[in-house]
This record gives structure tokens, C-alpha cells and sequence, in this order.
């Protein structure tokens, strides 16, 4: 799913997103952080109508580097109900450490 990470992809996707293709396996550990900071629309794509907030606990999957050189990972914010509900590229200081 590399591909999802791109920013071109992500603010020109509009098809609609399967929710099978994003149902979590929980007997798989993640890797979590707490986001710090307000994520622009143009970073993420929701999945179920959620909105990254701060606060959210995310989920984070693969790192790279933006254009501009800083230091980004892709995450997904996680519902109640253990779902993904929105997948974001973030900075690695928009994460708490």
C-alpha cells in the first residue's frame, strides 16, 4: 500500500474506499502515537467520515520524507470499534514522542 502514501495520490483519490480492505487484524502489535498538532485536509483521506483531531491515538505504518525534506509518516487514526477510520501523512513532530 505504498502507493496510498503519496501526497499526489491522496489529494486526487476520490473513489470511494472498501472498508474490507482497511479491517484491522488485532492480533497484529502496532506501533501507536498521540497527534500534537491540527492535520490539513490536504494530508488525509477518511475512511468512515472521521477528521483527524488532536489527541487522536493513531496508528503508525511507514515512514518517508516529504518534498520539502522533513521527516513524515503515514498513520491511521482508529475508531472505538477497533476500525481504521482515516489514514493521514503527518510529520514526525506533529507526533508525540
Amino acid at each position: 500500500m505504498a502507493a496510498l502514501r503519496s501526497s499526489h495520490i491522496l489529494a486526487n483519490y476520490s473513489a470511494p474506499l472498501s472498508k474490507a480492505l482497511y479491517a484491522r487484524d488485532n492480533s497484529v502489535k502496532t506501533n501507536k502515537s498521540e497527534l500534537i498538532s491540527e492535520i490539513p485536509k490536504e494530508r488525509f483521506r477518511t475512511i468512515d467520515g472521521s477528521k483527524p483531531k488532536i489527541g487522536d491515538i493513531v496508528t503508525l505504518d511507514q515512514g518517508f520524507t516529504f518534498k520539502n525534506g522533513k521527516a513524515g509518516c503515514l498513520v491511521y487514526g482508529v475508531s472505538n470499534k477497533g476500525q481504521f477510520s482515516y489514514e493521514a501523512e503527518v510529520y514526525e513532530t506533529e507526533l508525540s514522542s
